[in-house]
């Protein structure tokens, strides 16, 4: 499964310290995680070779076909904010496991998915009420890059968002860790159509930069 990290660490927002509410290890009551107890599956893109681009998006077309059959009649709903419950029902639904946690410093909603074999995070932002309802979601995946951070990696980074219209992809240097997230806006009101479509291309996005990291990396030789 790679190996554990104490905490997800977004671009955006820096690391975020979590409190599990169901911790991999089926703790009953909320906790702490204690350093290297969250479950991070980091790809290595120099040492293990990717899957084909062809065998990535296998995964991604059950995930649109479950997106559409799970959310059903839900569709013609609209939503401006989504509880930590809600929230992991559409990643179920999606066919994604998540496993929901809160930010140790706000207990905002975080939650952990799958995508394939890529593990990616949701941080729930914008939250009001009790419990927790979230108007912002940021969807986040890094990938370990197994050397020393170059310039030629931030010129693949920069190279992705000039071409790529939707995603932003990041280098975190001092963590040797490239990544892209996706942020969902539901602020205003949201019919559970576009939530779906979101997620479906999030899908598309980790595809595309996983295909482009592939890519770059065949063209610099790194």
């Amino acid at each position: 499964m790679g190996k554990l990290v104490p905490a997800a660490r977004s671009a955006r927002y820096g690391d975020i310290g979590i409190v599990m509410k169901r911790s991999f290890f089926e703790a009953s009551s909320l906790c702490r995680v204690p350093t290297g107890a969250v479950d991070h599956w980091h790809r290595d893109i120099t040492r293990r070779p990717m899957k084909s681009v062809a065998q990535f998006l296998l995964p991604i077309t059950v995930l649109i076909g479950a997106v559409l059959s799970g959310l059903g009649s839900a569709h013609a709903q609209s939503v401006r904010s989504f509880t930590a419950d809600q929230l992991e029902d559409v990643l179920d639904n999606a066919g994604l496991g998540a496993e929901m946690a809160e930010d140790a410093d706000t207990g905002t909603p975080v939650a952990q998915a799958y995508l394939g074999e890529t593990l990616f995070f949701v941080r729930a932002l914008d939250c009001l009420g009790t419990p927790d309802a979230c108007s912002t979601l940021l969807f986040f995946a890094n990938f370990d890059l197994g050397r020393q951070a170059t310039i030629n990696d931030l010129a693949i980074v920069n190279r992705f968002n000039e071409k790529q219209v939707f995603g932003r992809a990041y280098l975190i240097e001092e963590e040797n860790q490239v990544g892209v997230d996706y942020v969902i806006e539901l602020d205003g009101g949201v019919d559970m159509d576009n939530v779906s479509a979101n997620i479906s291309r999030w899908a598309d996005v980790v595809a595309a930069f996983v295909e482009h990291l592939q890519e770059g990396n065949r063209t610099s030789g790194s």
